[in-house]
């Protein structure tokens, strides 16, 4: 992650250690003056916030991770108030950046005082900030993981702000992706020989309520150097905009933690090939319940698991020459129905 705040932090922590706090102003002002990164001694990362007269601080250290505090401060012999936002867990130092570069655009855009605007930002972010570790994702769960984010990295080149809000994945939602009328499940695999995905009940692959379910579908290999891995694409996506505390949250979600991105940063793919199908294509291959003899078995039969082979694409019907069309119909609602009536 290379963003503003990750950026002056990393000047800041190679520069001589000759006082209690080294630190560097931000662009962003408030009223109170400049916000201004610091590190101290111990190596914490802080965001200081500059306090006018009558400009309450405010206290809060009910999250693990981060802190809110008044503090006051010496510098060119000239006393100031500050509001001390305070990373206070080394290993959330990457995340608190990010952290710093979201509570920085707020405090740019709202005039209300800091104080609320930290706290409110804290907030959202505070579950982020109180990581529950478990065990390291495994080479499959983060090949699977990839494939989704290439896909996020797509409608993030088109809606930066909507990109997270279509990401239905973590929420264990039916599909990976889900808008008003459409929806895209994301499936990946590690075959070279044959491209077979695993299809989980009789659901996953069913479109009812809406128009139409698309399957994309990413043929990856492990590559000891080159490629692309999971942090790789979260610094991009943070680079594009997208709603940062959304896309960490989400991440959490599924069991990435941004600490532990050094470890994954080891675990690279290349993609061999991508395939995007609309599974409601008459004669694709999937099992949902209108294909029962009694639809309304579909709630009695549980466990069901399947596997579609399809490494040959072209034979299958419903394929598509790109993923783009099945992006058109999730953001914009524009099927290729009503596409090809426009014709």
């Amino acid at each position: 992650m290379n963003g503003p705040s990750e950026q002056a932090y990393s000047v800041i922590e190679n520069g001589p250690v000759q006082q209690e706090l080294r630190i560097r102003d931000s662009d962003v002002s408030v009223a109170g003056g400049s916000v201004r990164h610091a590190v101290d001694r111990l190596g914490r990362r802080h965001l200081l916030i500059p306090l006018t007269d009558g400009q309450e601080a405010i206290e809060d250290r009910n999250s693990c991770g981060v802190s809110l505090s008044g503090r006051e401060l010496v510098d060119r012999n000239r006393a100031g108030r500050y509001l001390d936002v305070s990373c206070e867990m080394v290993q959330l130092r990457d995340l608190f950046a990010v952290f710093s570069d979201d509570l920085l655009e707020r405090l740019s855009a709202e005039h209300a005082p800091p104080a609320a605007v930290c706290s409110s930002v804290l907030e959202r972010w505070r579950e982020l900030f109180n990581p529950v570790r478990g065990a390291l994702l495994g080479s499959r769960a983060l090949a699977a993981l990839l494939a989704e984010l290439h896909v996020l990295e797509q409608i993030a080149d088109r809606s930066p702000s909507r990109a997270v809000r279509t990401w239905t994945g973590p929420d264990k939602a039916r599909a990976d992706f889900t808008g008003a009328r459409a929806a895209v499940e994301v499936k990946a695999t590690t075959g070279r020989d044959r491209v077979m995905v695993v299809i989980h009940g009789l659901h996953q692959l069913d479109q009812a309520p809406l128009e139409d379910i698309y399957l994309h579908v990413e043929q990856l290999e492990t590559v000891p150097t080159g490629g692309d891995s999971v942090p790789d694409v979260v610094s991009r996506l943070l680079s594009a905009g997208v709603d940062r505390a959304g896309l960490m949250g989400g991440l959490a979600a599924v069991g990435y933690l941004d600490s532990d991105a050094q470890a994954y940063r080891h675990m690279r793919f290349s993609v061999l090939s991508s395939r995007t199908f609309r599974v409601t294509t008459p004669g694709f291959p999937r099992l949902v319940p209108a294909a029962l003899a009694d639809p309304g078995l579909a709630e009695r039969v549980f466990r069901v698991m399947y596997t579609i082979d399809v490494t040959d694409s072209a034979a299958i019907p419903g394929q598509l020459d790109s993923i783009q069309p099945a992006l058109d119909h999730l953001l914009t609602g524009s099927s290729l129905d009503s596409a090809d009536q426009a014709l």
